[in-house]
Order: C-alpha cells, then structure tokens, then sequence
C-alpha cells in the first residue's frame, strides 16, 4: 500500500515473487542515495540468473551460483567478491516414519559421501568440509570463540569408510528395501549435482535414493507443511545461520517441537540436547553460554540431524558498471 518508512529507498512497485522497484528517498536524513532506482529481480534459476549477469541484463547478484565461476571471472566480466559465509550445503530426514529416521542410516550415509569430491564438483572449490551444522566462522568474532573452537577441532574429521557404511546399514534394521525419496529444488545446478551424488553413494552402501524435483512454491511448502512431506524420506537444501551466535540454526532441528524445533521431522528427542540448548539459550555469561551448547554438540553431531556435505563461501557479484 505504499508504506513509508525512515529508509535511504521507498517502495515504487513490488510484483509479488518476481520483482521490487525502489527509489531514493529524497527526504532521508543522511542525503539522498547516489543510486536513484533499484529493481530486485527475483531469479530461481542459475543458469538463467548466469546469462543474464554476463548479458548485462542484470548488474548484480548475491548467492551467485559456484558453477558460474568460469562465465563471470572470465575476460570482460565484472568482479566476482568471495566472503566467509555462515552457509552450508546439507540433506536431512523429513519423516519420524522412514529408514532416514533412523540415525544408523544417516550415519551410514554420512561416511559414504566423498567431501573432497563433492567440494571440487559442485562447489567448483568455493568451500571446505564441514564437520557439524554449525561452521566455524559463526564464533570468529565471539567472546567464548576459544570454546567453541576447541570442541569443534575435537569432532572427528570427515571421512569415506564404505565397509563401516554397509556394516551400519546391516546393524539399522531398518527396512530398506524400497527407494528412499530426496526433494531437492528446481533450477539449482548445485542441488541437483548433490542429490546424484547422494543418490550414488546410497547404492555402494545398498540404499535405494530416488531423486523429487520440486518447483520453488512446491519445495518451499516442505518446511511449513505437513502434508507437503508425505513420502518425502530427505530435503537437501542449503542453510546457514541468520542470525548472532551459534544457536540460530541447530535448536531448529535438535530441541522438540513444541520448545522451537520447527524442523525436527523425526520427532528427535535428546533429554541431554535439549537441556544443554536450553542452558545455552538462557546463559548471560558467554562462557557458560557456549560451555552449554559444545556439551549438546557432543550428542547430537554424531546423530547426523543434519548431514553436512561442505561449508561453503559467499559468493557476490558485480558488473564493471
């Protein structure tokens, strides 16, 4: 409806899911912005937001696409800005009812993914392994970073063990004779290169993955709807912290659902996870704060809630306008 509020920019027009138009404000307090209008296009395909970078239909981009490293650091392209980021590249159980429930699936799966491999194909280097939900760049800056560091550097390094997967997969009893299903989204390159690989990896250790491409719409609908998932097994996807501290991301998927874990699907439940998250979410000492959450990492990083495939670098683009 046009709401002005104290910004350097006012709404001019907003297509909603394709594009926002704003324009300087000429009345803000700290002079009007150099740039008189913007418009923020909304492109959910890499190869489509790719072309039009280098075509110059587009003057920029944030999140740009690891498989767009030739086409825009190339002769006669803008500058490509590579940042520390608080994203990763992940996969986790979407059902309380599915083998993926089961932790020794997961673990199995966890051991049987190439992270060297993995890095160099779909993130083209743009990233490094990545030993728990949290990445270390989260606690750089923090008072307690020494805590959080030390507890990380003790979380084993990832590794490839094929015959411990099989072995694993053995000991699960879980049922494993039909295809477990993995929903990843339309149009990401990056997603779509992750689940063959996921889906390579289940058959050497004797699971079955069938792949779930879903449109942007249908794949949002999996983490706020039910009945979305249903004979959903796994959602790959990319996440990352959005907000200070260590905490943002894992109580989402570790704490019971009732106490915030909006995205714990199998009904996880850890009596030591959650007080520990508890403790640590109400902590004002930084120290106790984060003595609290490494004591949970303990449990719930070998669970596997969460399997991290590779930490991975912001990647920012810019034309040469």
């Amino acid at each position: 409806v046009g709401l002005m509020c104290s910004g350097p920019y006012q709404l001019g027009a907003w297509k909603p899911g394709t594009e926002i138009d704003v324009t300087a404000n000429t009345h803000y307090w700290d002079g009007t912005p150099k740039t008189k209008n913007i418009s923020f296009v909304f492109v959910t395909d890499g190869s489509t937001l790719t072309t039009a970078l280098t075509g110059g239909e587009i003057d920029g981009a944030f999140n740009v696409p690891p498989g767009s490293r030739d086409a825009l650091t190339g002769k006669g392209a803008g500058r490509l800005i590579v940042g520390p980021s608080t994203a990763s590249y992940s996969f986790g159980p979407a059902s309380a009812t599915s083998a993926a429930a089961n932790p020794k699936i997961r673990q199995a799966l966890n051991l049987a993914i190439d992270r060297s491999d993995y890095i160099s194909t779909v993130v083209h280097g743009y990233g490094y392994p990545q030993k728990t939900i949290v990445p270390p760049f989260v606690w750089a800056s923090m008072d307690a970073k020494d805590v959080y560091q030390k507890a990380y550097d003790a979380l084993p390094e990832q590794e490839v063990d094929i015959a411990k997967a099989r072995t694993l997969v053995a000991e699960s009893g879980a049922d494993v004779s039909k295809p477990l299903v993995l929903a990843i989204p339309a149009g990401s390159k990056e997603l779509s290169q992750t689940a063959a690989i996921i889906q390579s990896a289940a058959k050497d250790i004797g699971l079955k993955v069938t792949i779930d491409e879903r449109q942007p719409a249908d794949f949002g609908a999996l983490f706020f709807d039910a009945s979305a998932r249903a004979g959903v097994d796994f959602v790959a996807t990319t996440g990352y912290l959005e907000t200070p501290g260590v905490l943002g991301y894992p109580q989402l998927f570790m704490l019971p659902a009732e106490i915030g874990g909006v995205f714990n699907w199998t009904n996880y439940s850890n009596p030591a996870v959650t007080s520990n998250l508890q403790a640590a979410r109400t902590a004002t000492d930084p120290k106790t704060a984060a003595e609290a959450f490494v004591k949970a990492q303990e449990t719930f990083a070998p669970d596997q809630l969460q399997i991290t495939l590779a930490g991975v670098y912001q990647l920012t683009y810019l034309s040469s306008k």
